[in-house]
Order: C-alpha cells, then sequence, then structure tokens
C-alpha cells in the first residue's frame, strides 16, 4: 500500500470513529470525502484503490459498508470486470428494497444507479443508460448532499449528445451549472464546459464551441489527470470536426501522454484511433498505420467493444488501404457485415463515401453513383438534423433567456415587496425593543420594590428578634425564679440557676441570626423547658425524639422549635384544664423526610394554645406571641428567595396542637 494510501486509512477510521453517533447521510459525506481524495488513483492505480476499498467494507450489512460496496463497483468497471460491478449494483439495490425507509438510500441508490447507466453507455444501450440516469437524478433530488448531482447530469447530457440529442443535452449541461453554482463546486464547472463545447462543435457551431473551452482551459482549469485527458481529447473532436487538422493533432498528442498513463486500455485505444485518423487526414501514412493498427487491435479482440466503434476503425482501416490503393484491402475491411442499426449517421456517412471512393478506383462509375446519393442523402440528413437541433438549442436558449427575463421581472417586484418587509419588520423590531425595554425597566422596578420590602421585612425581624431576645423571660417570671431557687441556693442546689444561665447565654448568642444549626436549637430549647419545669411541679412532661439519621448540623431557622415549645408549654395549659390520664404531655420529634428533608413536631395533648390564645382579642394562628410572628415572617422572607425549595410551617387542631416544620436539607439561608 503506497503512503497516500496508508494515509488515507487512518482518515477512514477517523471519520468512521467520529461519524458513529451521526446520523448515516453524515457518515455517507465522510465515506465521499475519502473517496474523492482517491480520484488522482483511479485510473493510474485501480488495483490500489480496489484493495483499500476492500479493507474498508467492515460491516456487512450497512448503509455506509454498500456505499463503499458502489465505490468498489466503479474500481471493478474500471479494470473491465463489468460483471462484478454490476453484481455490487445489484445486491446494493436489493438492500435497498429491504430497508427502503433508512436514512441514506436515496444517496446509495443514485451513485448506483448512476454506475449502472455509466456501463450501459459504455455499451452502446444509450436508452436504458439515460433511463438509469434520470433515476439516479430523482433520488439525488431527494437528498440534502447534492455532491454527485452535477456528476449525474454531465453523465445524462452525454448521452444525450451520443443519440444526436443537442438541445436535451445542452438542458442537462446547463442544469449541471446551476448545481454547481448553488452547491459552490468549481471543480465541477471545467467537465461542464468542456461537455457543452464538445456539443457545439457536433453542432459545428465553432464560436460557442471554441468559447466554451477557452473557459475550461483558463477560468476553470482541470485539476487531475483524467480531467486533463477528457479536456484534450474534446477538445482534439472540436478541431477535427472544424477541419482544423494541425491543432486537432496536437491536442490528440497531449491527450495521448496523459492517457498511457493510466491503466485503461479503452480510452488508450480511443485516443489512438483520433491519432491515427488525423495522421491520415495530414497525409502522414507511417504514423496514421502505426495507430490506426494498434486501435483497430484492440477494438477487435475486445468481446465488450461497441459496434459502432469497432465499425468506425473498420472504416478506418479501409480508408487507409484507399490512401494507399490497395483496392483489395479496402474491400475487405468495407465489406465486414455490421448491424447497420447500431451505428450512427455520420460513421455511415464515411462508409457510404469510402464505398463510392472504392467502385470509383475500380472504374465501376454506376456503383459508386449509387453510393454517392447515399452520400447527398446522408450528408442532407445529417445537415437537416443539425439545423433543426441548432434550431431548437437556440430556441431552447431563447426560451431560457425569457425565463430568466421573467424570473428578473419577479425579482424586481420581490425586491419591492422585501423592501416594504424590511421597513415593517424594522418598525415591529424597533416597537418590540421599545416594549421589552420597557418591560425590562417595570421588572427591574418591581424586583428593586421587593428587595426593598425584604430589606424592611428583615429589619422588622432584626427589631422583633432583638425584642424577643430582651423580653423571651419576662420580669414576673424571673422573679419567681429567683424565689423558688432562694430556698435552694440555702440548700447548696444551683441547678435552676445554671439552667437559667444557659438560657440567658443562648438567648444573647442566637439573638441575632436567621438560622442556626439543629443542634443549638434543641440544646437552647432543651435548657429552656428544662428550667420552666423546675419551677413548676405542675409543668408538663417534655420527651424528646430525635432520630439518629438526621445530621444535628443542619441549618434551621433560629426559633424554630423552642419558640413553639415556648407557646406550647404557656398556653397549652390554662387553669382549669382536664389533664388527661396520661398526664401533661409535650412531644418534640425530629426525623427525616423523604431523602433530603428534615422534619420537626411539636405536639402536645392539651387545650392547644391556638383555641387558647384565640380566647384574646387580636391574635390568630401565626400571632401566638412575638417567637411564633417572628418565625412565620422570617420563613416567608426565606422562602421569597428558595423558590425551588420551601420551608413549610403549618399547625392543626387535633386532641391539642400539632405543629409541623419540615426543613430541605440543602436550603438557603442567604437572603
Amino acid at each position: 500500500m503506497t503512503p497516500k494510501l496508508s494515509l488515507l486509512t487512518l482518515l477512514v477510521l477517523f471519520f468512521t470513529g467520529c461519524a458513529s453517533e451521526h446520523l448515516p447521510q453524515e457518515r455517507l459525506e465522510a465515506i465521499d470525502e475519502v473517496f474523492l481524495s482517491l480520484k488522482e488513483d483511479i485510473y493510474s492505480k485501480p488495483d490500489s484503490v480496489y484493495n483499500f476499498i476492500k479493507q474498508q467494507q467492515t460491516s456487512p450489512d450497512s448503509i455506509s459498508a454498500y456505499y463503499w460496496k458502489v465505490l468498489l463497483g466503479k474500481c471493478y468497471y474500471l479494470n473491465y470486470q463489468d460483471s462484478a460491478a454490476l453484481e455490487c449494483c445489484r445486491r446494493t439495490e436489493a438492500y435497498c428494497h429491504r430497508h427502503p425507509s433508512e436514512s441514506g438510500t436515496e444517496s446509495l441508490l443514485a451513485n448506483c444507479y448512476n454506475l449502472i447507466g455509466i456501463y450501459h453507455q459504455a455499451i452502446n444501450d444509450r436508452d436504458t443508460a439515460l433511463a438509469y440516469f434520470q433515476k439516479a437524478y430523482s433520488y439525488i433530488s431527494q437528498v440534502s448532499y447534492r455532491r454527485e448531482m452535477s456528476n449525474i447530469c454531465i453523465s445524462a447530457s452525454d448521452v444525450c449528445r451520443q443519440q444526436g440529442k443537442y438541445p436535451e443535452a445542452v438542458a442537462w449541461l446547463r442544469r449541471a451549472m446551476t448545481v454547481a453554482d448553488s452547491l459552490g463546486m468549481e471543480s465541477q464547472k471545467h467537465s461542464i464546459c468542456c461537455g457543452l463545447g464538445q456539443v457545439y462543435a457536433d453542432l459545428r457551431n465553432f464560436p460557442l464551441s471554441d468559447h466554451y473551452f477557452s473557459l475550461a482551459d483558463t477560468l476553470y482549469p482541470a485539476a487531475l489527470p483524467y480531467e486533463k485527458y477528457f479536456f484534450h481529447n474534446s477538445r482534439g473532436n472540436a478541431y477535427y470536426f472544424a477541419k482544423r487538422y494541425p491543432e486537432a493533432l496536437e491536442s490528440f498528442q497531449k491527450a495521448y501522454s496523459i492517457v498511457k498513463t493510466f491503466n485503461n486500455q479503452a480510452w488508450n485505444a480511443l485516443t489512438e484511433g483520433n491519432l491515427g485518423e488525423t495522421f491520415l487526414l495530414l497525409e502522414n501514412m507511417d504514423s496514421a498505420r502505426y495507430y490506426i493498427d494498434r486501435s483497430y487491435r484492440f477494438y477487435s479482440e475486445n468481446s465488450n467493444t461497441d459496434d459502432a466503434l469497432l465499425f468506425y476503425m473498420t472504416g478506418l482501416k479501409s480508408a487507409y488501404a484507399l490512401k494507399k490503393g490497395n483496392l483489395e484491402e479496402a474491400s475487405y475491411y468495407l465489406s465486414r457485415p455490421f448491424d447497420m442499426s447500431r451505428v450512427g449517421a455520420s460513421y455511415l456517412y464515411d462508409y457510404n463515401k469510402r464505398l463510392r471512393d472504392l467502385y470509383e478506383a475500380r472504374g465501376d462509375y454506376k456503383r459508386a453513383f449509387e453510393y454517392e446519393k447515399l452520400v447527398v442523402k446522408y450528408d442532407d440528413s445529417l445537415r437537416n438534423v443539425l439545423q433543426i437541433s441548432n434550431t431548437a438549442e437556440i430556441e431552447n436558449r431563447y426560451s431560457r433567456d425569457t425565463t430568466l427575463l421573467r424570473q428578473n421581472i419577479i425579482i424586481a417586484q420581490n425586491k419591492t415587496k422585501i423592501s416594504k418587509l424590511n421597513t415593517a419588520i424594522i418598525l415591529t423590531v424597533t416597537i418590540f425593543i421599545i416594549t421589552a425595554v420597557a418591560v425590562f425597566a417595570i421588572w427591574w422596578q418591581i424586583r428593586r420594590r421587593k428587595r426593598e420590602e425584604a430589606r424592611k421585612q428583615l429589619a422588622t425581624i432584626a427589631k422583633l428578634r432583638l425584642e424577643s431576645a430582651q423580653n423571651r423571660l419576662s420580669p414576673h417570671f424571673i422573679f419567681n425564679v429567683l424565689n423558688a431557687i432562694t430556698p435552694s441556693l440555702r440548700q447548696q442546689e444551683v441547678l435552676p440557676l445554671d439552667k437559667l444561665i444557659k438560657v440567658l447565654r443562648s438567648g444573647l448568642m442566637t439573638g441575632g441570626r436567621i438560622a442556626v444549626t439543629l443542634l443549638e436549637e434543641l440544646e437552647m430549647a432543651r435548657d429552656y423547658a428544662d428550667l420552666r419545669c423546675s419551677i413548676s411541679a405542675d409543668a408538663p412532661k417534655v420527651q424528646w425524639s430525635i432520630a439518629p439519621e438526621v445530621d444535628t448540623a443542619t441549618l434551621i431557622p433560629a426559633m424554630a422549635i423552642q419558640a413553639n415549645v415556648d407557646n406550647a408549654l404557656k398556653y397549652a395549659f390554662p387553669d382549669g384544664f382536664e389533664v388527661p390520664l396520661e398526664g401533661k404531655n409535650i412531644t418534640i420529634t425530629v426525623s427525616k423526610y423523604g431523602n433530603d428533608c428534615c422534619q420537626i413536631e411539636i405536639q402536645d395533648n392539651g387545650v392547644g394554645y391556638i383555641h387558647g390564645k384565640s380566647l384574646l382579642a387580636g391574635t390568630n394562628a401565626s400571632g401566638t406571641g412575638n417567637g411564633i410572628k417572628i418565625l412565620s415572617q422570617t420563613i416567608t422572607v426565606l422562602n421569597s428567595s428558595n423558590t425551588r425549595q420551601r420551608i413549610e410551617f403549618s399547625m392543626k387542631q387535633d386532641h391539642g396542637t400539632i405543629v409541623n416544620i419540615i426543613i430541605p436539607f440543602e436550603y438557603n439561608y442567604d437572603i
């Protein structure tokens, strides 16, 4: 394998790996990119390309595998393995019919039918070839990736030219030019201009022919060797039809120097035939015989040779013999049997001219006159065909120019409409921008106002918390505590005093904070409950249940537990309340709620401080005391900044009061 093909192997692996997650269409484009880089070697080293492509068919039944198979078919065809090439196409077509809805089948069928069309064109089955090119064009029109569309148009044009359908040939080439322009494929324009030059040469419109060949040579020069070969060979044919034989010879010699580097005997033989006829017309008999013999030997020994080509080369053998005066040899070649229905009119014209010359040289003027009449008949027929074709082509161009004129008028009208629409769009966009700016200004004002309200709320909360810290223990309560612990001090019992100190210290430490840890809140609430219970024998029993899986470092709103325990102790069991059999109980339960929340529940079995406080004028569910007010407002402000995770705070009456607080673990306390 050459270094270039080794590098391309790495590129294929790269493209295949990168495209594995993309659509099949993108994978085909990646394969196409690699194959295009091999074009230079397809004609000079087809065996290397053939082996390279076979190595890429790793997946046996996929779009990409069959895409490679069609490309392999192209190499088979260029190696004269027509049956193998058609087998690749048949298998590809069968795969597409099995998977009609799979993405990429349209591109695959387009390439497949294009190759089949090229095969039928080579064996002179031009009607079938054109049908396949039309099918290929239909399929390639259905996809967004249309790199091969212009090539298909060029192939269809070539078939039409060979059939003498010159207006159709020109129409296909102009379509190819439109595709190349729309896709920005400048490299395709060389072949298109060459095709137009050849068509106009066939129509004997030599000024237009020269114009397009000049464009192909200067504005869109050939890049690849096989493009250079086709250019010089086609240019030589144009010079030949114009009877500019020295220039034709120069072009054919340039084409021959290029084609000799290819491994394509058919193209080699075709060019040798062109050289032989041109040398014959220039009276260079030795060179004419050399090239005519070489070309004739290839076509006569090749079973797949097109009848028209073999007829043409046989005619050259007879022409050479006539020039040399060898009437017997000329008669031998002119009497060879051929299916004249498969031979073009221009070849029959030359054939009858040579028979006329043969019988004239023999002195059989009667037979010579009969063939002269046929020559005139074919000449008139060819002139008539050319005249009709030229007229049709001119009409086609006129129609196209008229269509373009109408299109320009429509475009001008549409430009006016577009201008008006642009004005309307600009006005609409301006109004939209002004509206958007106004909406943004209103939104910003509302947001600023909400921030100001939040700041005021925080200031209120801070003020209330300070008041709570100052008033959490009333003077009356402190007096009772001191009276109660005085006798204890005489007995050296200082527990209530310790509790009082701890409560006062905790209150001062948490008084200005919005959030504290669960552990801090629990310790403060415990100390406060113990202090109240220690000074009253009739105080409720406070029970604590803390689930071990709850992280006590979790942040919770300050006073979330203590304020509710305080209110339960104050209001749940008023004077005259009938004590339940199980006694007065307040239960604080801390547990996990789901996977991401902490649940705090404070429950009493008393009359319920909500119900009890509702007997007092001017109070409500969230206003049973300053502590609950502060807690409620704090949660409201915090929730306004936590739209995705919110603290749930609720109270309900059920044989007492149940306070339920659900706090997310990942809650944000920054305001």
